[in-house]
C-alpha cells in the first residue's frame, strides 16, 4: 500500500517523505563507514520517527495498529569495524 491510501494529512505525508530521505545519513555510503556522529544521527532520526508514529496514530484514531521500529544500524557497523 501506499501511504497516499490511509486517510492522514498531506502535510504529514509530506513530514513522512522527508523524514524517509534522510535514513541513512549517519554512513558514509561512498566508503561504506559509520560517520564520527552516527550514534547522534541515528537515534535522533529515530526520536523523529517516533514522534511521527505518534502524529500518524493520532490522525487515524485508532484504525490501524501503528508500531514504530527503529533504525538498529549502528550495530552493524560498529561491529563490523572492529
Amino acid at each position: 500500500m501506499d501511504i497516499e491510501d490511509f486517510p492522514i494529512s498531506n502535510k504529514l505525508i509530506r513530514e513522512l517523505n522527508e523524514w524517509a530521505k534522510m535514513y541513512g545519513e549517519w554512513i558514509d555510503w561512498d566508503e561504506d563507514k559509520w560517520l564520527p556522529n552516527g550514534n547522534e544521527l541515528e537515534e535522533e532520526h529515530n526520536k523523529q520517527g517516533l514522534n511521527l508514529t505518534e502524529k500518524i496514530k493520532k490522525e487515524l484514531e485508532g484504525k490501524y495498529k501503528i508500531k514504530f521500529s527503529p533504525s538498529t544500524m549502528e550495530g552493524v557497523y560498529v561491529n563490523k569495524n572492529h
